[in-house]
């Protein structure tokens, strides 16, 4: 029986679904192979989708501040050999560069984050509901039709984004701990900006040249009769969501379908 993955509901306090690794360019409007608890980026909806009449996208809305419903939000505590990989993860979106700072959080047994100046880009559901009644899948997109039929897509509907992020560190009573704020800094090298913030300073504040996205809601899309009959949110904490990876030669991977069934080769 396999573990439960404690990296699942990081953020279904917020009710967001977590993105493995933060980017950039993850935004509203992309579809998802569903497969289990594995949520695949494939690309843009209206790339794979042929308008009818009448049919148009929704705008995506962009720089929506949260306010209080995700600032200062602390995240679900990981183990510390999660919460380093999901950090290092963070530093490398903000930076570009790979940036382990692990060794500044010794005294530590977990981690814990927070998200400060939270902006959200969503879309309309009513507005989605109409597209996708009037439009259909790209013929030429066989796959992904395969996908819809079989259950297995999904569209991003909102996406959580920011460039600050603190970390705080406990001990195995649960107990906030300092970092090693010097290593953290001559390893950051100037990449991204870090300083502290708290009760005597305890959170490590990482703050980006830009923001990216972390966290994302999508909905389920459910095909019937050759028309969608139904589009339904998946919870926060029934999945993560990650790019479609390349091979080991570095080609990109591609979707294969065994009967009405579809899963990452």
């Amino acid at each position: 029986m396999s573990r439960p993955d404690p990296f699942l509901n990081l953020l279904k306090d917020i009710g967001y679904l977590p993105l493995r690794l933060p980017r950039a360019d993850v935004q509203p409007l992309q579809l998802l192979n569903v497969s289990s608890k594995e949520f695949t980026l494939l690309g843009d909806l209206g790339d794979a989708m042929s308008a009818g009449d009448g049919a148009k996208l929704p705008e995506i809305k962009t720089d929506i501040q949260t306010a209080g419903e995700i600032q200062g939000t602390r995240s679900s505590t990981v183990k510390l050999s999660i919460g380093a990989n999901i950090l290092g993860n963070i530093l490398g979106a903000l930076t570009g560069n790979n940036l382990d700072v692990s060794s500044a959080f010794k005294n530590a047994s977990s981690l814990t984050f927070e998200f400060a100046d939270v902006t959200v880009n969503n879309v309309s559901i009513i507005q989605l509901n109409k597209f996708l009644n009037l439009a259909k899948v790209d013929s030429v997109v066989q796959q992904i039709q395969d996908l819809v039929l079989a259950g297995n897509a999904g569209v991003t509907t909102a996406v959580a984004r920011t460039k600050k992020y603190l970390v705080s560190a406990q001990n195995d009573h649960g107990v906030d701990v300092a970092a090693d704020v010097p290593v953290i800094k001559g390893i950051a090298g100037g990449k991204v900006a870090v300083s502290t913030a708290g009760n005597n300073n305890q959170k490590v504040v990482f703050e980006g040249p830009s923001p990216v996205t972390f966290g994302v809601q999508a909905v389920r899309l459910s095909f019937n009769n050759g028309q969608f009959s139904a589009i339904d949110a998946f919870a926060a904490g029934s999945g993560a969501v990650r790019g479609l990876e390349t091979t080991p030669d570095g080609a990109p991977n591609v979707i294969t379908i065994d009967g009405m069934f579809a899963d990452i080769s």
